[in-house]
């Protein structure tokens, strides 16, 4: 463990909006972390909540900042990163919980490898038994270290990255209504830097328990998906047919089935037959970017 005197100050951005139920669990978390508390600084950006988010934060004793004026994850962390005073800037969301060691161990790897951001791992918080869809959440879901090693970036709910980064590559796309974390952190790649997976580096976030968020989570997909090939010039017919007719079936739930060991091979339809109607909401999502006016 690096001496307390050689460990830089860190800024947590936590962007919020309707988490009451989850924001006190989240800012305890981060009270608890094993990170000198005079080195670190918790900032809460509250992006509209229509609850009591904002009241709760500031129970906590931490930072709160309001961002009033675009209503996207993107420029709620934007308005974090420009009060931030920390060499280094880590991001959770305000529905998950902080390992204590989650930031030392992120220093730690990113000292060691001379990463400029570090992505950590996400592990799942489910009923016991899981549901079926929150099965089929913890077979796809969250895999941080694919995230790194084969697509470049790193997921937002647990992303830890140097300031430095930041002025370099620039801030988040605040237009983006989702996947901003995923357009960022491979624009980062693109430009050289360095990002590493941190299996140390630990939060946990709930799983998808229901349809309804598993089949919006495939809109915002497909959506985000569309935004992009509009962007690259591609055109409808490259977007449709890689969200909805390549996306993976049969051979991912088997080799992610495999991989994860957990379940019996009786539940591998199951997980196949959700796998394929989520094609649908995605298809959704891809027509709504085509036909509908960016914000």
């Amino acid at each position: 463990m690096p001496i307390v005197q050689s460990l830089p100050f860190i800024s947590i951005i936590v962007p919020a909006r309707n988490e009451e139920a989850t924001i006190g669990a989240c800012l305890q978390s981060l009270k608890a972390l094993n990170y000198p508390p005079e080195k670190l600084e918790i900032i809460v950006v509250d992006n509209g909540s229509q609850d009591r988010t904002r009241e709760i934060a500031l129970q906590y004793n931490v930072k709160v900042l309001q961002e009033l004026h675009t209503f996207t994850c993107a420029a709620a962390k934007n308005r974090g990163i420009m009060e931030a005073k920390g060499e280094v800037v880590a991001f959770i969301d305000a529905d998950a919980i902080a390992d204590p060691d989650w930031l030392i161990n992120a220093i730690n790897c990113m000292i060691q490898t001379q990463a400029d951001i570090v992505g950590g791992a996400i592990l799942p918080l489910h009923h016991t038994p899981p549901s079926w869809c929150e099965i089929y959440d913890l077979l796809f879901a969250y895999d941080q270290e694919q995230f790194v090693n084969k697509l470049h970036f790193t997921a937002g709910v647990n992303t830890i990255a140097k300031s430095k980064v930041f002025e370099i590559i620039g801030l988040f796309k605040p237009e983006l209504l989702w996947s901003e974390d995923v357009e960022w952190g491979q624009r980062a790649h693109a430009k050289g830097a360095k990002i590493v997976y941190c299996p140390e580096a630990r939060v946990y976030h709930v799983v998808k328990r229901s349809w309804r968020e598993l089949s919006s989570r495939a809109w915002k997909e497909g959506f985000y998906w569309a935004q992009k090939c509009k962007k690259e010039g591609r055109g409808f017919i490259e977007a449709l047919r890689w969200r909805f007719i390549l996306s993976p079936g049969i051979r991912a739930v088997l080799r992610q089935t495999k991989r994860r060991r957990h379940y019996r091979f009786g539940q591998v339809w199951m997980m196949l037959l959700i796998h394929n109607a989520l094609k649908i909401p995605r298809l959704r999502g891809v027509l709504a970017a085509y036909w509908r006016k960016q914000p």
